[in-house]
């Protein structure tokens, strides 16, 4: 019954406006508003999958003469799509080869002499990987090495199993993982689709191209200062363990290093292309002047680093090489298809005015510094990305943030750069993404305690954000 009600709130809500904007005479911003009220209540109540729901604007806009099939069409394939069907292909590459797991354990070797080093170590390796593989892959493939490194500290002294130091390190741990799953993902262009958005959204509405090279100069110091703040409250203020040194772990991450062999020719082949691409996506633009031209496109890059996925073989004997199209059933085309809908939903909003509508009411009645309205737009975003998801959102909020921006007669990409990357920051609730759910269901975390800890980096996260953005992107961007 609860989804039937909502199946139909959203056609009935898109029906209702269209013939109030019919009796007002504006009929097509009414139909716009209306088609976007009955994505955001199918998107939230997901009674139909987000894909198919992403697909209406290309049905009803041309129905309506709001835009053609062929403007409506190639939304669906904006060149930022394709920057991110390309991540996607690498992100497979590395963990079909396990190249991401074998640099995890190294880096946790090197940083856990003590309790509270495992959890910083913890903490970098997730966050790192997550940059370029999807958080909840990532969340995967370092709760088996966190809960093994539970079950070692178990071993080690079983009389301490039931004692608050241990219950805390277990919880740290366990929130670490999630935690900086989401904060990792934030810091690149490809690493969370809620940035990609950003990107498609910036270029289609201001004519502007974000560039990898560009985002990361604001990404990567929002992401360190997160987790040092992520590191603190957790082992410092909320749940500190007084552990100290642990021993016995080194010779754990040595029998799992000695379990995945030598660098096998996968492994060698995935580490070149991807250090190649991310070479390039860096300093594309520094060779881009160099040779005149912009050869190097982020989307060129990242489209040719997943082509020689396909070609590089690792066996010319047996044609055997380090994809197969087999291994494509795993991407998110779901989420692809989001991208697109999204963005033609904002080009049905621009052509029937509704984002200057928006943006001149909100100006004319919200009287702040332009400083503070950037943390206010940046909290309502993380505080919504906490019970929806963080790819719909972005989709709707971004396009809105941009005209409000424009409309106080500030830069949009540093007010759309700010809202996109507090749409990855929902660390209260299981419900707020993938990563936050898989270590809840791990039983060493309680709601409130995920809720205390969370809130109050949420509050850092938001003073994080549109500081850095503020401050270093007037500079970048």
């Amino acid at each position: 019954m609860y989804a039937y009600r909502y199946f139909l709130l959203g056609p009935f809500g898109f029906i209702g406006l269209s013939l109030v904007g019919a009796g007002m005479g504006n009929f097509p911003l009414f139909l716009v508003l209306g088609l976007a009220v009955w994505m955001i209540v199918w998107w939230v109540t997901d009674v139909v999958p987000m894909a198919v729901t992403a697909l209406l604007p290309m049905i009803v806009f041309p129905a309506a003469g709001i835009l053609s099939i062929k403007e409506a069409a190639t939304n669906y394939a904006n060149p930022t799509i394709y920057l991110f069907l390309g991540g996607f292909l690498i992100a497979i590459g590395m963990e079909k080869s396990g190249l991401h797991l074998r640099f995890a354990l190294q880096l946790i070797r090197y940083f856990g002499q003590t309790a509270n080093g495992i959890i910083w170590g913890f903490l970098l390796a997730t966050a790192l990987i997550s940059m370029w593989v999807s958080n909840t892959a990532t969340a995967l493939m370092m709760l088996p090495i966190g809960t093994s490194v539970i079950d070692l500290m178990k071993e080690r002294d079983s009389h301490e199993e039931d004692s608050p130091g241990f219950r805390n390190f277990s919880l740290c741990l366990m929130l670490s993982i999630a935690y900086a799953a989401n904060i990792g993902g934030a810091a690149t262009l490809i690493g969370t689709p809620p940035n990609v958005v950003l990107a498609a959204i910036v270029k289609s509405q201001l004519g502007i191209t974000l560039s990898f090279a560009t985002y990361l100069l604001v990404g990567l110091p929002i992401m360190m200062l997160t987790l040092g703040a992520a590191y603190w409250l957790l082992v410092k203020w909320f749940y500190p363990n007084h552990i100290g040194a642990v021993a016995d772990l080194d010779s754990l991450i040595k029998k799992k290093l000695t379990a995945l062999g030598a660098w096998n020719r996968r492994e060698k082949a995935v580490a070149g292309i991807f250090g190649l691409t991310a070479f390039l996506w860096v300093f594309g633009g520094v060779l881009n002047s160099w040779m005149g031209r912009d050869l190097l496109d982020d989307t060129i890059v990242a489209l040719t680093g997943a082509a020689l996925m396909f070609m590089l073989p690792i066996s010319a004997s047996k044609r055997k090489f380090v994809l197969t199209w087999e291994d494509t059933k795993g991407l998110p085309w779901n989420i692809l298809l989001l991208f697109g809908g999204g963005l033609c939903l904002a080009a049905g909003m621009n052509e029937v005015g509704l984002m200057k509508v928006i943006g001149t009411y909100v100006t004319e009645h919200l009287h702040v510094s332009p400083f503070v309205l950037m943390v206010v737009l940046t909290g309502i975003m993380l505080l919504m990305t906490e019970l929806m998801s963080n790819v719909a959102l972005a989709t709707i909020f971004i396009p809105v943030v941009i005209v409000i921006a424009q409309g106080v007669g500030e830069n949009p990409v540093l007010f759309a750069v700010s809202v996109a990357i507090a749409s990855s920051y929902a660390f209260m609730l299981p419900i707020g993404t993938p990563p936050n759910a898989i270590v809840y269901g791990t039983g060493h975390i309680k709601m409130a305690q995920m809720i205390k800890a969370g809130l109050w980096l949420n509050i850092v996260g938001i003073v994080v954000i549109s500081a850095v953005v503020w401050m270093v992107g007037q500079w970048v961007f």
